[in-house]
């Protein structure tokens, strides 16, 4: 293998490693608290950001654990931060669903005066 396929894979490595942590996470943690809080309503930004910074602390201190690094907790951190900001784009990414449903919702409801149909 060439040098520059090899430091390309390198590069690639971490960003690779990260996709699998964080699509692992959408669906063991994601899914489920979304399910959850849209089943009682209590849809919001901070009960997005919260269980995602938590998680995200988590998930940091886990691996660190796993792979013996006992002085590396300050990398949960980043972890926090990562999980906070991956709690708020799902969030908006709720909001828009949210949105949508409720015109969607509005439409089907309206009456034909409100529709226009009849004047």
């Amino acid at each position: 293998m060439s040098e520059v396929a090899s430091a390309v894979r390198l590069a690639l490595l971490p960003l690779t490693i990260a996709c699998a942590i964080v699509l692992a996470s959408s669906v063991v943690i994601g899914i489920p608290l979304t399910f959850y809080l849209q089943r009682r309503h209590e849809e919001s930004g901070r009960a997005y950001i919260m269980p995602g910074a938590v998680a995200g602390f988590l998930i940091s201190i886990i691996i660190l654990y796993i792979l013996g690094m006992s002085d590396g907790y300050w990398f949960a951190i980043p972890g926090v931060l990562s999980g906070a900001v991956t709690g708020a784009s799902w969030w908006q990414h709720r909001r828009r669903v949210i949105g949508e449903q409720s015109k969607e919702e509005d439409a089907a409801h309206a009456s034909p005066v409100d529709n226009g149909a009849i004047s």
